[in-house]
């Protein structure tokens, strides 16, 4: 018989992370302390995101939920983010991650938690309410970017890593993040950490002058630019250019934000190639506030047509979307719907990758929805969990 539930403290940090390396070992070595430096550190507050259960006091089983906030503009989003979702090899088969998870989902209820995000396995976590979704999308940069003539003069870049949580750099860097109109709110003391989790780190870019032109955020083998801004779309390119140099790859995978209207339309023009992808599994609690958030976070970057559909999400209700005058809203309605979808379809059709009409043959009373969707459900890869 396994131990109650409980949440763990600092005195369990150590065994907590020779528990998950364990685990995720047979995916190649881990060391989570240091793959996720802002979400595990040996102390209470942290430690108490992670759920446990244990077996004559051994650990057998643990899911951490971790709290985020979403900015869309001017509307934030409580998240509740779940990683580290892990069961000793010799325990599973048992019971204890669907107990763990239901655990977790009945928590979801009594926080003020207006959706949950997580990685891994679509069937897996189908059963909890979860549903691949969203609009993920990254350039395949190549060094055709870089000018093709000696005649061409490549701007000289001065790449800088910041490892120091000292480094005066730090404060310039964390007021561009904050510029996006879409994106999760870091505080300025973890904004490092969440910079050179999963394996990356924090780059800065000055021309000649010593002015900063932006950062990126890319493993220093890796060819992947996991995050860029820069303080215009001419400096991101400038930034990219430099990279590309920089490293022995000549390709890089260069991620684009959904606000990030402007490099999208650069990169699309010269980039190799351009994808469009899923991105991890998505749970709405409160689909009014999460749509409204996302549909007028997409006319804050996009001119949508004006418009209501109104659809009836299975134990949800009816559900009203306008748009109007460059804003759009969700609300609760009476008014007959034109569609009704369960949840998981409903995630699908409005938050992609595919348009709505690959989801869902749509009625005409429907067809604002192509035009509306995919919504911008997708954050960067280093506030995942």
């Amino acid at each position: 018989m396994s131990d109650p539930i409980t949440r763990l403290r600092a005195g369990d940090f150590e065994e907590a992370m020779d528990f998950l390396n364990l685990v995720f070992s047979v995916h190649g070595p881990h060391d989570f302390a240091r793959l996720l430096p802002l979400l595990y550190r040996p102390d209470d507050e942290h430690m108490r995101c992670n759920f446990a259960i244990r077996d004559q006091g051994r650990l057998r089983a643990m899911v951490g939920l971790f709290p985020l906030t979403w900015r869309m503009g001017e509307r934030d989003l409580r998240v509740a983010g779940i990683g580290g979702v892990a069961t000793h090899p010799g325990s599973q088969g048992q019971g204890l991650m669907g107990h763990l998870m239901q655990h977790v989902q009945d928590e979801l209820q009594r926080q003020p938690f207006q959706l949950s995000y997580l990685s891994g396995r679509r069937r897996r976590y189908g059963h909890f309410g979860f549903e691949r979704a969203g609009c993920f999308q990254y350039c395949v940069v190549s060094r055709d970017i870089l000018p093709s003539t000696k005649a061409d003069k490549i701007e000289e870049i001065a790449l800088e890593r910041i490892a120091d949580p000292a480094h005066p750099a730090l404060k310039e860097a964390h007021k561009l993040h904050e510029t996006l109109e879409i994106r999760v709110l870091r505080d300025f003391a973890d904004f490092r950490d969440r910079c050179h989790s999963w394996k990356r780190e924090l780059w800065i870019g000055r021309d000649q002058q010593g002015k900063m032109l932006g950062y990126l955020v890319a493993g220093d083998k890796d060819p992947a630019v996991a995050e860029l801004v820069g303080t215009s779309t001419d400096n991101e390119i400038k930034l990219l250019k430099a990279w590309v140099l920089r490293g022995s790859s000549d390709f890089l995978n260069v991620d684009v934000a959904p606000s990030q209207t402007a490099l999208a339309r650069r990169l699309g023009a010269v980039c190799e190639h351009f994808r469009v992808e899923s991105w991890g599994n998505w749970r709405f609690l409160d689909w009014p506030e999460v749509l409204s958030a996302l549909l007028q976070a997409k006319c804050a970057t996009t001119p949508l047509q004006k418009g209501e559909v109104v659809l009836e999400v299975e134990g949800r209700g009816r559900l009203a979307l306008r748009v109007a005058n460059g804003q759009g809203v969700c609300e609760p309605t009476s008014q007959a719907p034109v569609l009704k979808v369960n949840e998981p379809t409903a995630l699908r059709l409005l938050g992609g990758p595919f348009p709505p009409s690959r989801t869902l043959d749509l009625p005409p009373a429907a067809a604002l929805l192509e035009n509306w969707c995919p919504l911008p459900l997708t954050w960067p890869r280093q506030d995942g969990v």
